[in-house]
């Protein structure tokens, strides 16, 4: 039973060290997002206590990760970050075709085929660079290795930050 019990102390607080390393918060500031003290979470993180199933359900909430995810149950499951977001992104505008009109749109004008709605700071100004960069693609200034080689640099730039999925919309003008 010991073994057990060390397992899941060790295995909870990696996996809440990892999701808080991967918003990019202080134990403290991190332990503020889901109800506890910065002590707590250096606890949880070295392995010496066990947090309660509320803690553990707050971070799975707040940070959107699973509990099964968190005790070690699922392997692969890790934060959404806004490196996946991203990827999202850019394989929905290759499955419209590259010469779909894309745009950021908050007013929603149906002016683009596609409209991207960021209201997180971050995204929008991805979101913005990717249109122009997109664009040069298209008026051949840039070419396939260029251009993959700046978007392969972005997510690699955005790998570490856990995204709201709640910061940006998506949606097809459908006129």
């Amino acid at each position: 039973m010991k073994s057990s019990v060390n397992y899941l102390e060790n295995t909870v607080g990696q996996r809440i060290k990892e999701v808080r390393q991967r918003a990019g918060l202080t134990q403290a500031l991190f332990g503020e997002k889901i109800g506890i003290t910065g002590a707590s979470v250096m606890n949880y993180e070295k392995g010496t206590k066990l947090p309660p199933l509320e803690t553990v359900m707050n971070v799975a909430r707040c940070f959107d990760v699973s509990l099964d995810w968190l005790c070690g149950i699922e392997k692969a499951k890790k934060p959404f970050t806004y490196a996946d977001a991203v990827r999202e992104i850019i394989d929905i505008a290759d499955m419209l075709d590259m010469r779909a009109d894309i745009g950021i749109d908050p007013e929603n004008t149906g002016k683009h085929l596609l409209h991207l709605v960021a209201r997180d700071e971050a995204i929008a100004s991805m979101l913005g660079g990717w249109i122009k960069m997109r664009q040069l693609k298209q008026d051949g200034i840039v070419d396939e290795p260029m251009y993959k080689t700046w978007v392969d640099g972005v997510i690699i730039s955005l790998e570490k930050y856990s995204f709201d999925s709640e910061g940006w919309e998506m949606y097809f003008n459908d006129n």
